[in-house]
């Protein structure tokens, strides 16, 4: 399963010192408000659908040619800028991080992943085993906004206590929302066979996650993050749809699943 970690600030480790390139384009910032018919003009297909990515992929200039996303993303800005002025370029470096432990990807934006790449550097190539802080900064110009340092394993840890909870905390999982329970289905988690009983794969991550994290929650917590999270990814519905009381799911799973 991939997991993204989606928060701006964040504590992390570097899994390994790779990176991918993610190429994609946009709305621009001064249209991004605009309807679509605005932009109808740059996609052969006729249908609009942000962001534009994918090898396949390929979008009409002003000059009535058709270019595909590597010709795009390879044009002075001033080119791209002359071609598509409704329109903005985005790149990201995917990373595996560690936070709190458990592996996630992130992408990072060019600045972020210059200093990364600096960080590597200065330790001759090797996965450096610090932990390193990306802090973003809203105010900032567009090349401050987000900044790279290494922190003590003392501020790390801290950070982790402090930010390394449900409620504060966005990731996406990539599975579907629709997923239907799991009943005596076989999972590997880590490299181990479990069998899990009558749990969603919703609520099953959501166990696995919280485990993984450094602290325990007390139960108001837990309750409180199993419905907001619950919330936040429509699962709501679901338990609506099965007549089940959600406060009674949450002091099942807590009872039966957490703190067992």
């Amino acid at each position: 399963m991939v997991t993204w970690y989606k928060e701006k600030t964040l504590v992390f480790k570097l899994k390994d010192t790779v990176s991918t390139e993610d190429f994609c384009i946009w709305k621009g910032w001064s249209s991004r408000t605009e309807s679509d018919d605005k932009f109808i003009q740059y996609f052969p297909s006729g249908v609009v659908k942000f962001p534009i990515k994918g090898i396949t992929e390929a979008i009409t200039g002003v000059d009535g040619k058709v270019y595909t996303l590597e010709q795009c993303s390879r044009m002075k800005n001033k080119d791209f800028l002359a071609l598509f002025p409704l329109l903005n370029r985005q790149y990201k470096q995917i990373r595996e991080i560690l936070i709190g432990g458990l592996e996630y990807k992130y992408a990072f934006g060019v600045t972020a992943n210059e200093a990364i790449k600096n960080l590597i550097a200065m330790n001759a190539g090797v996965v450096p085993t610090a932990y390193i802080k990306q802090t973003y900064f809203a105010n900032e110009a567009p090349a401050k906004k987000y900044q790279i340092k290494i922190l003590l394993p003392d501020e790390a840890k801290k950070w982790e206590a402090d930010n390394l909870k449900p409620e504060n905390t966005t990731v996406m999982t990539g599975q579907s929302k629709s997923d239907s329970s799991i009943k005596k289905e076989e999972m590997m988690i880590e490299g181990v066979s479990l069998v899990k009983s009558d749990i969603s794969k919703f609520e099953l991550g959501f166990i696995d996650q919280l485990k993984a994290m450094p602290t325990k929650l007390e139960k108001p917590s837990f309750l409180k993050a199993f419905i907001a999270t619950a919330a936040k990814y429509g699962e709501v519905a679901n338990y609506t749809k099965d007549n089940i009381n959600i406060n009674e799911r949450a002091e099942w799973l807590y009872n039966e699943k957490y703190v067992k």
